[in-house]
Parts: structure tokens; C-alpha cells; sequence
């Protein structure tokens, strides 16, 4: 190596350590100054120390930085989306009260954020929204909410998020983690009145050394195909409210095929300590335990075997019915068509069935709470599954349709013709299960629905059954 070339790479470490070394700069933003501009201009890994006094909200954050204040209060309007709103990585938000907006604090996709020793009230809707990110919220304190439906924190899709040693007081629901992976532990609420702690829609949870109290409806909830650990918690003076059975003043209430786990929990209300409802059960080793790769595998195999069983039946039947559908025709459309259609009806199937598996290694062996695999997270989850269905069905529609205009297929006719017709009543009965299920959905509002067989069945082993056999039936033909 030449001597220039050393000198350049020594310059160029010696630049890296300066930087490595240089404190990261740190701005103050004194009471009635436009802290917003200086948010905006402030570097990634600057701190911005609000001052004592009123700062107008609402303010954003786009940058990762740390944003703190020592009796700094941001406020609002309560028709802003967020008093304070942020998007970025890696925030820290740390000291500030915060007061007004529909919601506190909004922390939208900005993983790994910290929220401490924050203090929000006078809130229209939501205390702190935690949103499609890992996120530690401590020491939080929550009061003032102005909705009668308000939720003092609520995390929505959101993968590792802890909140613990936090206040909650007032509100509908206290804390809350839907389709989410939550740790909620030291943490007091009061005064709620549906619930105080829940974990629902399909997340995963462990609530430990809580305290709810002076508060209506449940306690503890566990809900909606959840899995949830509870230890340690202290639930007192939980009263009756309207919602049926559930809101009745439980202890712990586990609804709607939810499984939960209780442990040296102290639990009073008005009803009684728990209930599980709606096929829900109480164990007592908890549910969060990760699944064996081996008995997904088990567990899909036999899911499969069952759906190839009912392929079966319906291939007999097509016995009788393939040679009526596919008798020739005057019409002669191309063998490219035919082709065509089996051709993008496999690709669509093929990527439906890919879903499927990641949704049953998620569910059985890795032990994460979304059901949704590999796009569910990003779209509407019932509409999605019925559009991948649909197309199926229009693709093996299409292929029938050509046969009986004439089309002839290389290899075994009167195999393929049979194979798809099974296929086809087998997939048109699927179509129908998404169809009851998106009509539940745009009913209810839940993200995942039951269908026709859902309450009676397990829904992922059902409609990987179903899809497996489809597309075995589908490949073969």
C-alpha cells in the first residue's frame, strides 16, 4: 500500500473517531419560542430540552432525537390528530406533560421509542397510541380523558412494547394491546369503566404485579383468540356495567376463544374472581410458552390430510359430473387461454398457500400474536383472503368453461377435468367461508372473523386445510 493511500485511511479513521467522539449537540427551546422549527431543524441524535412553561402544540417529531423538558408542558388543541406526534426511530421523549389533541402522544411506526416520566391529561380519545412499533413506556401517567369511550394507552400492531410503572385513571379502557406483543407490568389503574388491563385480537401478552381498582365491567381481560400470562396482579372493587355477561364485574374475564394463564393473582368483583366465555379457557401453565417446530408440522399434515379426504369425495363425485361440464363444443378457444389461466391461478395460489404456512409456523411454533403472515399486517386481512380465493375459484371457473367450449388439454383429460371440478366445489364452499367472514368483519369491526366453522373449529388449522388441498388438487390437475 502506497503511503498516500495509508495517509487518506488514517484520516479517514481519525474523522470517524472525531465524530465517534463529538457530543451529540444539545439545543434549548425557551417558553414562546416556535419549538416545532427548532424540532425541524434539529440533527438526527440532537436533544431538544423544552423549558419550563407553555410550548403550543401540536408538535412532530420526524427526526431521532431526544426530546425532553423539566416543567415544560406541551398543550394542544383538541382537535389536532396528536399533541405530540411521532414517526421516527429511536425517539426518546423524556420529562414533558403533554395536554389536549384527540390523542397524547402518538407514536406512529417509530420503533424502538421511550416514553418516560411523561404526564398526558386532557386528552380527547387516546392517553398514548403505540402503533406498528416496539416502543418501553415508563413511569406514564394518564388522567383527564375526555371521551367517555377514551383508552389510556392503547397498543395497536405492535411487536415488543412494555409499559410498565405507568398511572392510568378514567377512560373506558385502561391499558390495552390489540394484535400486539405486550409486557404490562407495575402498573396502576382506576377508575375505568369497561376494563382495566386487556389483551385482545389475537395478541400475546403477560400482565404481572398490576393494580386495578374502583373500576367497572372486568378487571383483568383476555379476549378475541389472545393468549395471555397473568401474574402476580391485584384487581379490588370491580363493579357491575352494561356489555353482557363479560362487564358483569369479573376479577379476569377470558373471552372468545382466548386462552390465559393465572398465577398467584388476587382477583375481586362484584361477579366473582373469572370466567371464560365463549369456548375460552384457564390454564394453569402459561400459554405463552413457545410451540414445537414438529408439532406445527404434525398439526399441518393432519390439517391437510383432512382437506385432501374431502378432495377426495368430491373427486368421485366429479366422476360422474366431468364428462357433462366438459363435452366439445363448435368453439375451439386456444390452448394458450387454458394454459394461461391454470398458469396465474397456481402463482396466486402458490403465494396464498406461502401465507398460510408462515401464519401456522407463526401461530405453532415461533408463538407470535399476528395471525396476518405475510401481508396481513399491511392490508385489510378479511378482504385480502377473499380476493386470493376468489381469484382461485374464477381461475378454475374459467378453465371448466373452456373445456366445454371445446378446448382440448395435453395429457389425461378426463383426470384434469375430474381434479378441477373437485377442486372447484371444494374452493366454491371456501369462497363462501371468506364471504360470511368479510360480512362479519364490515358488521363487528374485528380484524379476524369466524365464518361458517370458525367457532366450532380451529381457523388457522381449517383454512390451511382448505388451501392446502386446494392447491394439491390444483398442482395435480
Amino acid at each position: 500500500m502506497s503511503r498516500r493511500a495509508v495517509a487518506v485511511a488514517g484520516l479517514v479513521l481519525f474523522g470517524a473517531a472525531l465524530v465517534t467522539l463529538w457530543p451529540a449537540p444539545h439545543v434549548e427551546v425557551p417558553a414562546g419560542t416556535d419549538a416545532q422549527a427548532v424540532i425541524d431543524r434539529a440533527p438526527a441524535g440532537a436533544t431538544v430540552e423544552l423549558g419550563p412553561g407553555t410550548h403550543q402544540g401540536p408538535l412532530e417529531v420526524h427526526e431521532t432525537l431526544r426530546l425532553v423538558g423539566e416543567d415544560a408542558e406541551v398543550v394542544a388543541p383538541l382537535d389536532a390528530d396528536a399533541a405530540l406526534h411521532v414517526t421516527a426511530p429511536g425517539v426518546v421523549v423524556e420529562g414533558l406533560s403533554v395536554t389536549g389533541g384527540w390523542t397524547g402522544v402518538d407514536l406512529d411506526d417509530a420503533g424502538g421509542a421511550v416514553l418516560r416520566d411523561v404526564e398526558v391529561s386532557g386528552a380527547d380519545a387516546q392517553g398514548v397510541r403505540v402503533y406498528k412499533a416496539s416502543a418501553l413506556l415508563e413511569d406514564v401517567s394518564v388522567a383527564g380523558l375526555r371521551d367517555p369511550h377514551a383508552q389510556g394507552i392503547e397498543v395497536l400492531s405492535a411487536p415488543d412494547v412494555v409499559v410498565r410503572e405507568s398511572h392510568v385513571t378514567g377512560g373506558k379502557v385502561g391499558i390495552v394491546g390489540h394484535l400486539s406483543d405486550t409486557v404490562f407490568e407495575r402498573n396502576v389503574v382506576t377508575g375505568t369503566s369497561l376494563a382495566g388491563v386487556v389483551i385482545r385480537e389475537m395478541g400475546t401478552g403477560i400482565a404481572r404485579d398490576n393494580v386495578v381498582r374502583d373500576a367497572t365491567g372486568a378487571g383483568l381481560y383476555c379476549g378475541d383468540m389472545s393468549r395471555c400470562a397473568f401474574e402476580r396482579n391485584v384487581v379490588e372493587g370491580v363493579g357491575a356495567a352494561p356489555g353482557g355477561r363479560s362487564a358483569e364485574g369479573w376479577g379476569l374475564v377470558v373471552n372468545y376463544r382466548a386462552t390465559a394463564s393465572s398465577e398467584s393473582d388476587a382477583l375481586a368483583g362484584a361477579a366473582g374472581e373469572t370466567v371464560a366465555l365463549s369456548h375460552s379457557r384457564i390454564v394453569a401453565e402459561s400459554p405463552l410458552e413457545l410451540g414445537e417446530p414438529l408439532g406445527a408440522i404434525a398439526l399441518g399434515a393432519s390439517s391437510t390430510f383432512l382437506g385432501l379426504l374431502v378432495l377426495a369425495v368430491l373427486y368421485l363425485a366429479a366422476r360422474r359430473l366431468a364428462p357433462a361440464v366438459a363435452r366439445g363444443g363448435s368453439v375451439a378457444p386456444a390452448a394458450g387461454a387454458g394454459i394461461a389461466l391454470l398458469l396465474v391461478g397456481a402463482v396466486i395460489q402458490s403465494f396464498h398457500m406461502l401465507e398460510h404456512v408462515v401464519q401456522l409456523s407463526r401461530v405453532y411454533a415461533d408463538g407470535v400474536p399476528s395471525r396476518g403472515a405475510l401481508v396481513g399486517s399491511l392490508v385489510d386481512t378479511e378482504w385480502v383472503h377473499l380476493v386470493y380465493n376468489a381469484a382461485v375459484l374464477a381461475g378454475l371457473g374459467s378453465v371448466l368453461h373452456l373445456r366445454r367450449r371445446g378446448w382440448t388439454a395435453g395429457g389425461n383429460d378426463r383426470l384434469g377435468d375430474r381434479l378441477v371440478l373437485a377442486v372447484g366445489l371444494l374452493q366454491g364452499y371456501h369462497v363462501v367461508e371468506h364471504v360470511v367472514k368479510v360480512i362479519q368483519h364490515e358488521t363487528t369491526g374485528a380484524k379476524v372473523n369466524p365464518g361458517l366453522l370458525g367457532n366450532e373449529m380451529n381457523l388457522v388449522l381449517l383454512h390451511f386445510g382448505l388451501n392446502a388441498a386446494v392447491y394439491l388438487g390444483f398442482v395435480a390437475a
